[in-house]
């Protein structure tokens, strides 16, 4: 079948339409990087991801004792104790939160540096991490890579 001369492709052919298709493919990869972005901070700025806290219904085993520490903050913002000249990665009380600071259940606010004080237990990271595709194996996996124990905090206040 021939067209006699009047076949046009169904895409653009002119200078001027590519450019155009050049321009909104700019668009479409500045608004990807955008939301890549977006999806890989965390909500305080500092990298890393949102803190991590005890989650409803769950256990954490270990021996329950008096911790006190200081609050340190790592490269990748995930936030740890330091223990007995040791740093653990921490989990926090169920309540608390994070922006530039840990705001602890009780509204105190810690931040890299401060002495706290609470009851908690070092927890073996195995249990947590049975589920290679569960919440603790990507939280504990980033932010506490080939760690044997982590901390949890059931309780915690300055000190």
């Amino acid at each position: 079948m021939t067209c006699g001369g009047a076949c046009r492709p169904w895409w653009p052919t002119t200078v001027a339409a590519h450019r155009i298709g050049a321009w909104l493919a700019a668009r479409a990869l500045v608004l990807t990087v955008g939301v890549v972005i977006a999806a890989c901070s965390s909500s305080d700025g500092l990298g890393g991801m949102d803190l991590a806290r005890q989650r409803d219904g769950e256990t954490y085993p270990g021996m329950r004792r008096d911790i006190v520490g200081i609050v340190e903050v790592a490269p990748d913002g995930c936030i740890g104790v330091k223990v007995d000249d040791r740093s653990y990665f921490a989990i926090w009380p169920r309540e608390s939160e994070q922006d530039e600071v840990v705001r602890l259940p009780g509204g105190e606010v810690v931040a890299a540096g401060d002495r706290i004080a609470g009851v908690g237990a070092l927890t073996p990271v195995a249990p947590l991490v049975a589920d290679p595709n569960g919440y603790w194996a990507y939280v504990i996996g980033f932010c506490a890579p080939g760690a044997r124990e982590i901390l949890v905090l059931d309780t915690a206040g300055r000190g």
